[in-house]
C-alpha cells in the first residue's frame, strides 16, 4: 500500500507572515545567545548591568510637579524628540545603517541578500519613525547630577516607586525598559538580528509564495525597514548620559489602532511639547491591547488588580530643601491623598544651589 503524500498549500506573502518572521527571528536570535555559554555571559554583562536588578525606580522632579502627580494620580509622557540627548531619535537608524554596511561585506556581489540590503539602505533615511512618549526614572535615588538636571537644582524631590508594579497602573499599556549606553553593543545586536532574518530566506520560500524574486526582495526590504522603525534602537543613549542609569516607560503611537490622545504644553519659552496624559487605571476604564501585537483582540488587556494609588514607597527631599519647613506639609498632603506609609527622607549631599 502506497503511503499517502500530503501536499501543503503555500500561503501568499502578507503582513501577518512578515510579523511571524520577525517573531521567529527574535526566538532564533535569543537561542543563538542563550545556548552558547560565552555569548550568554557576554550578553548578560552588556545588557543586564548591576543597577538593572533594582526593584525601585526614582523620578526626580520639582515640588510643583510632585504635587500635581499625587493630586491627579497622573504622569505626563512627553515626546522623545524633546529629551536631553538630541541625537537619540536617530540612533536606531544610524545603528541599522552601520549593521547593513557590515552585512554587505559578507554576502556575495549580486546575491539576493546583497540586493535586499542595498534596497533597504537606499530607503533607510526615508522611513517615518513612530512618535514615542516617555517618562524617565533612574536606579539612583540620590545623585547630584540628577538633582541638578531634573530635581529643580536640588530644591525638588525624588519619588521612589515599585518598578514591577508601576507600569501596570495606567489606563494605557506601557513598554518598560532600561536604557543602555553601549552603542557598539547595540550595533552588534542589530547586526546579528538582521543576519538571522536574512538567513530565514530558504525556510520562507518553502512555505510562502511570491510573484517573483523582485517581490521577495521588496518584502524582505519592508521587513527590515519595519525593524529599523521599531523601538529596537530606542533602548540606547550616548555614553555621556551613563550616570543617569535610566529606566523608561514608553508609548509608541504606531502600536495602537487609534491615535494617542495628545495634549500640549509650553516649556521655557522655547518649545510647544506634545505629551500623553497617563491616568491611574480605574474600574470604568478598559485598556486597549497594543494593536499591532494583538490584532485579533484589542479591546481589553488582562492585567493585575486595579490600583488604588500609585506605588509610591518613599519621597526624598532635595539637598537644598529646608526639611524642617517642608516635611510636615508633605506628610499631611500625602496622608490626605491616602498615602499613609510613605517614607520621607532628605538628601545628605552637601550641595548649595547658586
Amino acid at each position: 500500500m502506497e503511503e499517502e503524500v500530503v501536499e501543503y498549500e503555500k500561503r501568499p506573502m502578507s503582513d501577518s507572515i512578515a510579523h511571524e518572521l520577525i517573531m521567529q527571528a527574535i526566538q532564533i536570535d535569543g537561542e543563538n545567545i542563550f545556548n552558547n555559554p560565552s555569548k550568554k555571559e557576554e550578553y548578560k554583562n552588556t545588557w543586564f548591568l548591576k543597577h538593572m536588578e533594582s526593584e525601585t525606580i526614582h523620578h526626580y522632579t520639582s515640588m510643583e510637579s510632585f504635587f500635581h502627580i499625587i493630586s491627579n494620580q497622573t504622569f505626563f509622557a512627553t515626546n522623545s524628540l524633546y529629551l536631553n540627548d538630541k541625537e537619540e531619535y536617530n540612533y536606531q537608524i544610524k545603528f541599522f545603517e552601520k549593521a547593513l554596511d557590515k552585512l554587505l561585506k559578507i554576502y556575495d556581489k549580486d546575491s539576493i541578500e546583497e540586493r535586499i540590503l542595498l534596497k533597504t539602505k537606499n530607503e533607510l533615511w526615508e522611513i517615518k519613525l513612530p512618535n514615542s512618549y516617555v517618562i524617565c526614572f533612574s536606579a539612583k535615588q540620590n545623585d547630584l547630577n540628577l538633582w541638578q538636571n531634573y530635581g529643580n537644582q536640588g530644591q525638588g524631590v525624588s519619588m521612589c516607586f515599585d518598578r514591577k508594579v508601576l507600569p501596570d497602573c495606567f489606563h494605557l499599556p506601557i513598554i518598560s525598559q532600561w536604557i543602555n549606553y553601549n552603542t557598539e553593543a547595540k550595533e552588534n545586536d542589530i547586526y546579528s538580528f538582521t543576519k538571522v532574518i536574512l538567513n530565514l530566506y530558504a525556510q520562507l520560500k518553502e512555505s510562502v509564495t511570491f510573484e517573483n524574486e523582485t517581490s521577495y526582495i521588496d518584502w524582505m526590504k519592508r521587513i527590515l525597514l519595519r525593524l529599523a522603525a521599531s523601538s529596537l534602537g530606542a533602548r540606547t543613549k550616548h555614553h555621556a548620559f551613563e550616570y543617569e542609569q535610566e529606566y523608561r516607560l514608553l508609548l509608541e503611537d504606531d502600536l495602537f489602532q487609534e491615535p494617542l490622545p495628545l495634549e500640549f504644553m509650553p516649556r521655557k519659552n522655547k518649545y510647544i511639547i506634545p505629551y500623553v496624559k497617563l491616568n491611574l487605571r480605574t474600574s470604568s476604564q478598559s485598556r486597549p491591547y497594543f494593536y499591532k501585537l494583538q490584532p485579533q483582540n484589542h479591546e481589553t488587556l488582562g492585567c493585575h488588580e486595579l490600583p488604588k494609588q500609585l506605588p509610591l514607597k518613599e519621597v526624598m527631599l532635595g539637598p537644598c530643601v529646608d526639611r524642617q519647613a517642608v516635611e510636615p506639609g508633605i506628610c499631611a498632603f500625602l496622608e490626605s491623598k491616602g498615602y499613609e506609609n510613605v517614607v520621607i527622607n532628605c538628601s545628605d549631599l552637601p550641595y548649595r544651589a547658586m
